[in-house]
């Protein structure tokens, strides 16, 4: 740089080699001075290549020259707070280069004195423009990604909807199959009651297996579609293991005494007697397994063993049956979806292959896992685990096994009233019920339901839910609300084809006593009735007689 330049910037020279001029000259950053009114008085070399100007031509030229629309607002408002002296803030705005060339620029600007005392600014240039692009481009990207976000959650809503439209439609077709399925079953088990011949009782006992192994599908079918309407969340309760486990082995209890099999239960001393977890979970895997086990079960019995797993809060569950046993390779395909029907014949044999596929699913959203060891010939063991924390240091205390030769006793002569609507329904119903030894009245809505109760004197209802007109819990609710108390604590036991656990959680919050899901069998439909009217006679402390 001549001393000829160097005399002519608004600068204070100094006396050393280095002066505040040729700092700014060499810097690499872009750097022009201007007058308050935006004139250049000098620039550069890094401002010259930013401006695409020689820099021999900047001085006289007018900076707004460069900016470029719409950047000349902002321009003009940082000239003003030059001019009165206010802190400027930083700005970017658009410049164009000398061949016209658009480019983002990030400016900051502060104002100085010349060597002759005249304020002047100071302007430090930047190009940004890749900056800028970038921003812009991760602007973009977030749009399309908030975009993104919002079409995967309407398409959610749309399967979510799409799996409860699916599931309504399944339930309401396995209620339809359920209703005549209890006329099958009922009629069958009178039929195989009376004198027959060997080739009809045979007849009857297919009819009779058939029908069962069709309730098994309905079952299994409504089963799956409850798995894929789970929710994530596991809906923790505190509860009684023991209990828990006495309902369960007790649902099986005349089947098991049926085929003359015994049918046990094991808790080890450790084990809390009240845990939290998703109880309705558990019982749904204890009954499908145990359920599982009998199929395949014909002598000996099955034992549902629990215990803790190490030392954590996991408990460990099996079931271990009798019955003929599975090869290893068996085992490795025993709980895959729908293969199993085609890879375990013998255990598959009248059932879906999606009961153990269900277990797996519903185990895994209790974080645990299940397994299976078997041995051909000297039957099976299923076993899982369960996150089950203790509820507090109490510890199993007078528990005893299910099943004892007081909850076997007959049933007392009772006064029934039926309430159903279908004929064919009503019809095999009211024989089981005088099969028993019962006095059975029948209607055909809850309308006449509540009117019988008013004008007459039962021991118990049974109560289909689905009827025209007054429906079931409608009924039950009106008799809940009589003001005679023999008839308003009437015990009433729902038998309906709606088998979910939100359907008897329906019956319960209506009014209900207990739930029974059609199609039932005598014996199952004898214990149910029992259980209900000791729990009953318990409550009000009047004896049925």
């Amino acid at each position: 740089m001549t001393s000829k330049k160097k005399a002519q910037l608004p600068i204070p020279q100094e006396s050393t080699n280095w002066s505040a001029a040729d700092v700014l000259e060499y810097a690499r950053v872009a750097c022009l001075l201007t007058d308050l009114n935006g004139n250049i008085l000098w620039a550069n070399a890094a401002a010259a290549s930013l401006l695409g100007a020689s820099q021999r031509h900047l001085p006289g030229k007018p900076l707004v020259v460069f900016v470029t629309f719409p950047g000349h607002q902002k321009y003009f408002a940082l000239l003003e707070r030059l001019r009165t002296g206010e802190v400027t803030p930083d700005a970017v705005f658009p410049l164009r280069r000398r061949r016209g060339h658009p480019f983002t620029a990030a400016c900051k600007v502060s104002r100085s004195f010349s060597y002759g005392g005249e304020p002047i600014g100071i302007w430090i240039l930047s190009d940004c423009t890749a900056e800028n692009a970038s921003s812009r481009l991760v602007q973009k990207v977030n749009v399309e990604l908030e975009s993104s976000k919002a079409e995967v959650a309407s398409l959610k809503l749309e399967m979510d909807k799409a799996l409860r439209d699916k599931s309504a439609i399944i339930a309401h077709l396995v209620h339809e199959v359920r209703t005549p399925l209890q006329a099958a079953i009922g009629a069958a088990e009178l039929l195989q009651k009376t004198n027959l011949t060997a080739e009809q009782e045979g007849l009857i006992h297919s009819v009779s297996v058939a029908a069962r192994q069709l309730k098994e599908v309905a079952d299994a079918v409504l089963s799956l579609t409850r798995v894929e309407l789970l929710q994530p969340v596991v809906k923790a309760s505190e509860f009684t293991l023991d209990q828990l486990l006495d309902d369960v082995c007790g649902q099986f209890r005349v089947e098991c005494d049926a085929k003359h099999l015994y049918l046990r239960k094991s808790i080890a001393e450790d084990v809390p007697a009240r845990v939290s977890g998703d109880e309705l979970r558990l019982r749904q895997i204890l009954l499908n397994l145990i359920s599982n086990a009998l199929k395949f079960t014909q002598t000996g019995g099955i034992t549902l063993a629990v215990s803790r797993f190490t030392q954590s809060n996991n408990l460990l569950f099996s079931v271990a049956d009798t019955g003929s046993g599975m090869s290893e390779h068996m085992v490795e395909h025993l709980f895959d979806p729908f293969t199993s029907a085609n890879k375990v014949p013998s255990r598959a044999h009248g059932s879906t292959a999606l009961g153990l596929y269900i277990c797996k699913t519903l185990v895994e959203s209790l974080h645990g896992r299940i397994a299976a060891e078997s041995t051909i010939g000297r039957g099976t063991t299923l076993m899982f685990t369960a996150l089950l924390p203790a509820c507090d240091a109490a510890q199993r205390e007078g528990r005893s096994a299910p099943g004892s030769d007081a909850e076997r006793d007959q049933l007392p002569p009772v006064r029934i009233l039926l309430a159903e609507d279908s004929e064919l329904t009503a019809r095999v119903v009211a024989m089981q019920l005088s099969s028993m030894g019962c006095q059975v009245v029948r209607v055909a809505d809850g309308a006449q339901a509540v009117e019988a109760i008013k004008g007459g004197q039962f021991d118990m209802i049974l109560m289909d839910c689905n009827m025209p007109g007054l429906d079931g819990y409608g009924a039950t609710q009106t008799i809940r609300q009589l003001s005679d108390p023999e008839k308003s604590q009437v015990p009433i036991l729902a038998l309906t084809a709606s088998a979910g656990e939100d359907d008897r959680n329906k019956c319960l919050g209506a009014g209900m006593n207990e739930y029974l899901p059609k199609p039932v069998g005598t014996e199952e439909l004898r214990q149910a009735i029992r259980n209900v009217l000791r729990a009953a006679t318990k409550k009000s402390n009047r004896v049925v007689s």
